[in-house]
């Protein structure tokens, strides 16, 4: 038995591979169980809380109960945008089984490069090339790659796309899910104020959604209206279906 005490600590890899600064805090030690009382530092310019035991005792068996809180640390990114979330996470388990599950929130953002579609005039559609996926190391938090995920993450405000009069807010409804080392995003992004380029003329949409299915994390099924006048006709323009196909309806109004 005995107790550690923790000041202004070091650790590599110890949040999500990623290393924690200014930790602090008290670790109990009985019995080959591990109790933390609070355990606080910093990570990538965010700051996280840990408590929980975590028991030893079986050693080829080792369990854990631990609460993660975090605020601002980027777990995600889009496009290579850093997203910092916030929220708090459950992590129950033991070696081989475990449950990662809470929720988060998305910090406001801004991705300076627009959302833009190209449609292709053709019957039979066209490629339009891969969908950024959203990389996460949320995952790694799970101790063992064979522990489920179920983390909802969802935006607390709008994260803007773009820049100047075609800014537009972007919200998310997301959750993780699946194994630690196969885990998936589903869920749905709005995309309001989206600009559609066509070869002649520049769309808005009225509105435009995307879905994202764990199946088919680089291919999300998209729904858009979008109007606007090309060579002096006032048009609409519909699209939906997965995204790989890019296929447009276009009719005059």
């Amino acid at each position: 038995a005995g107790r550690i005490e923790i000041k202004d600590g070091f650790f590599s890899n110890a949040v999500a591979s990623r290393d924690a600064t200014g930790v602090a805090g008290e670790v109990e030690i009985e019995d080959g169980s591990v109790s933390i009382s609070q355990l606080t530092g910093h990570v990538d310019g965010g700051d996280f809380q840990v408590s929980g035991t975590y028991d030893l005792r079986a050693s080829e068996q080792p369990a854990c109960d631990l609460l993660w809180v975090i605020k601002d640390v980027p777990l995600m990114s889009w496009n290579g945008v850093a997203l910092p979330l916030s929220g708090r996470i459950n992590a129950v388990g033991g070696k081989n089984a475990g449950r990662l599950s809470g929720e988060l929130q998305i910090a406001p953002a801004r991705i300076g490069a627009g959302v833009f579609v190209q449609p292709k005039l053709c019957v039979k559609g066209s490629n339009p090339g891969r969908w950024p996926r959203f990389n996460q190391s949320l995952s790694r938090l799970a101790p063992n790659e064979h522990w489920e995920m179920d983390v909802g993450i969802k935006s607390a405000n709008p994260m803007t796309i773009g820049s100047g009069s075609l800014a537009s807010g972007v919200h998310a409804v997301l959750r993780l899910g699946g194994s630690a080392t196969q885990a998936a995003l589903s869920g749905h992004i709005e995309l309001p104020a989206l600009k559609v380029e066509v070869p002649s003329g520049v769309l808005f949409a009225d509105r435009a959604t995307l879905s994202l299915l764990p199946e088919f994390p680089d291919d999300p099924f998209l729904y858009v209206e979008a109007s606007g006048i090309i060579a002096g006709v006032e048009v609409k323009c519909i699209a939906w279906g997965p995204l790989s196909e890019g296929k447009w309806v276009l009719d005059s109004i």
